[in-house]
């Protein structure tokens, strides 16, 4: 995200129904300094990269927070295209993570944690 071609980014993720489910995405999308948005839970790309169009950013950079390349992620791509004919903003699409050694070993890390993740996970949602 130091793309210094992109004036403010968009952290797109999946989204949830429950009750404060979003809210991890919401905090890192604060330390990211992104605006949150979701694919199947308000408030959806389209709306977030209107908001930011009519704030006067030109060049929105979106960030898919997703683990792998699917479906899902096909469907965003081709979003953004229909976007890009609605807004001619400037819309960059980042690729979601990859997987790699240290993603790996993170998740071997956390599947070791004790299981009541309000009690003992380090980042107490």
């Amino acid at each position: 995200m130091a793309d210094s071609s992109v004036d403010t980014w968009v952290l797109l993720a999946h989204g949830s129904r429950r009750r404060g489910g979003n809210r991890p995405i919401e905090t890192m999308a604060s330390q990211l300094r992104a605006v949150p948005a979701y694919w199947s839970v308000p408030p959806s790309l389209k709306t977030q990269v209107a908001e930011l169009v009519a704030a006067g950013y030109q060049r929105i950079g979106i960030v898919p927070y997703f683990l792998f390349s699917g479906s899902t992620t096909d469907a965003i791509a081709q979003e953004v295209a229909r976007l890009r004919q609605v807004f001619p903003q400037q819309l960059k699409l980042a690729i979601p993570l990859a997987p790699d050694e240290e993603l790996v070993n993170l998740i071997l890390d956390l599947a070791q944690l004790p299981t009541n993740l309000e009690t003992t996970h380090p980042l107490k949602y």
